[in-house]
């Protein structure tokens, strides 16, 4: 099977290797899509996310959807050629968190693509049948690889205590903040702000159903939600870009006694809270780690046309072409939401 390594920091070489088997209570897997995501940006260009540190040669990518091509012993519930989604996390089950069924924060998880777990670019890929998730007719393969960003966003408001009828600021309009926006937009919300540095992200976050956009280059972003609120500000806030200034400006936004969710991952590792807002109102910093129990949900949404994910993918490219599609992306250009990668 051909699978795309990569070799050095922004260095992807496309190689052989031999085609994996299921084991039992296991399903093979044949690859058709793999979305790019910011952390696997990370790990192309700086070879890290904190701690976790590549050791080349490296698969990474975890965003994936292809087709049943085998099944291990034991698995009943699936066909050969069955359209099917991925969840990469893999926890141990056996710690006080699974236990307590806060499976995205086992400490032993084995996430696709996240050293030492090589992920999921390349053709075959053996996954335990618990994290293969069986797609409705009206959900394209494409869309299957959307689905995994989506339940972090369906994630994100449960966590946060979303609830509908709240008021709500998005600020970082990139695949997470979107699948935010799709979420709360679903479920309820009022009313919505969405912050960005980026015009067309802008463009697409109101034509996905923000009720008001704003460029946070201008500044002043929680001036301006103060303005819009009356000076209350918002129910919750959700930072999802990864840098100081979105995060100063989701806490800033949010009302006294509102919440503030912080799902960014930041590439400087360090961010300062103004700890004066929190204090005085009284507002609890909640901190995404992925997702838990939350894909039947945005499966479902999905299923049902409450949510429209193919309103995200803007690129496709070729296997070949995966060294163009990671520059683009790292780069933001050409409009760039979520570029997929056939295999």
């Amino acid at each position: 099977m051909k699978t795309i390594v990569l070799s050095d920091l922004k260095r992807f070489e496309i190689k052989e290797a031999a085609k994996p088997s299921p084991g039992k209570d296991e399903v093979l897997v044949r690859i058709r899509f793999v979305g790019i995501c910011g952390s696997d940006v990370h790990y192309w260009n700086e070879g890290r996310i904190g701690s976790q540190i590549v050791k080349f040669p490296f698969i990474i990518g975890h965003e994936c959807s292809g087709e049943v091509a085998e099944l291990g012993e034991g698995v009943t519930g699936f066909n050969i050629g069955q359209r099917v989604a991925v969840e990469p996390a893999i926890p141990c089950g056996e710690c006080e968190h699974c236990k307590g069924k806060r499976f995205n924060i086992c400490p032993q998880v084995r996430f696709l693509g996240t050293p030492p777990i090589d992920g999921a670019f390349r053709e075959y890929l053996v996954m335990p049948v618990k994290n293969v998730l069986a797609l409705p007719e009206n959900i394209s393969l494409e869309e299957a690889v959307v689905l995994e960003p989506f339940t972090i966003g369906v994630y994100a408001q449960k966590l946060g205590g979303f609830k509908s009828g709240d008021t709500v600021i998005i600020a970082g309009a990139g695949p997470i903040g979107l699948s935010v926006l799709m979420a709360v937009k679903a479920l309820g919300a009022k009313q919505i702000f969405v912050t960005d540095l980026m015009e067309d992200r802008l463009a697409l976050a109101e034509k996905m159903g923000a009720d008001l956009v704003y460029n946070a280059g201008k500044g002043g972003v929680a001036d301006f939600i103060m303005e819009q609120t009356g000076t209350r500000g918002v129910d919750i806030s959700f930072e999802a870009a990864g840098e100081q200034s979105a995060v100063s400006d989701a806490i800033a936004s949010a009302r006294v006694g509102g919440r503030c969710v912080v799902i960014g991952i930041s590439a400087q590792g360090e961010i300062k809270i103004d700890f004066d807002i929190v204090r005085r109102r009284e507002m609890p910093l909640i901190h995404i780690r992925r997702q838990n129990e939350s894909a039947d949900t945005a499966i479902a949404l999905a299923a049902e046309n409450k949510v429209d994910l193919k309103q995200m993918i803007t690129h496709k490219f070729k296997i070949n072409e995966i060294d163009k599609a990671f520059e683009i992306v790292s780069q933001r250009q050409d409009g760039v939401v979520k570029a997929l990668v056939e295999i």
